[in-house]
This record gives structure tokens, C-alpha cells and sequence, in this order.
């Protein structure tokens, strides 16, 4: 978690972390991880940056706005989720306001972890 909020502490951290070169580095803080909460590995078709992201970044993906208790605009509320759930087939963590308002768009629903597409 530290080397993913490291990555958003300015462009030339984010620049390094987020390089194809640094990938041993994200494998390293995975391992060094104790292996009572160490996540499984990385899916083959995820970078780890996105793994790490999407494992220890509370926020929606579509509305960032969910949970953060610093916002900008302090007339901007999100949906006052504490914590955007994680659908793991499709790799988001969508809150339930942004699942509801993207629905129609997307054309499919993530529930529980399983997309389930919508006939027509």
C-alpha cells in the first residue's frame, strides 16, 4: 500500500512506478507482504501496479468520489459508500450509485462478482 500511495505523491514518482521497468519492484512489495495477509498472486492478465490498486484503493473507479474525505468542492458528496466494492471477473471497484447509473450504458450488471449480461 505504501509504494501505491508513493506512486500518487507526484508525476515523477508515478512516471518511475508506473514504468514496465519497475515491475520487479511491485513484485518485491508484494513478497515482502507477511503471508497471513499476503494477497493471492497477481492475475497474468493485470499489471501489479492495477493489482495494488485495485486491492488497496477503497475508491469507485467510475466517481472517485465515494469516500474521499477531502474533496475539492465540499458541495460534492459521492455516494457516501466507505468502501466501493471490488468485482474481481471484470478487475473494478464500482460503488453501488455508479453500478446503478452505469448500467444502462454498459449493458451489463456485476453482481456479486459475476457479470451476468443482459438479453437485448
Amino acid at each position: 500500500m505504501d509504494l501505491l500511495r508513493l506512486s500518487w505523491t507526484s508525476k515523477t514518482f508515478r512516471s518511475v512506478l508506473t514504468n514496465k521497468s519497475s515491475r520487479h519492484i511491485w513484485i518485491a512489495a508484494f513478497d515482502n507482504i507477511p503471508e497471513a495477509h499476503r494477497p493471492p498472486p497477481c492475475p497474468e492478465d493485470l499489471s501489479e501496479i492495477a493489482y495494488a490498486n485495485l486491492l488497496y484503493n477503497p475508491r469507485c473507479m467510475v466517481c472517485v468520489f465515494c469516500i474521499s474525505p477531502h474533496l475539492a468542492d465540499p458541495q460534492e458528496q459521492g455516494c457516501g459508500v466507505s468502501r466501493a466494492p471490488a468485482f474481481w471477473t471484470a478487475y473494478v471497484r464500482v460503488c453501488t450509485g455508479c453500478i446503478e447509473d452505469w448500467y444502462p450504458v454498459l449493458g451489463v450488471l456485476v453482481f456479486s462478482g459475476v457479470l451476468m449480461f443482459t438479453p437485448g
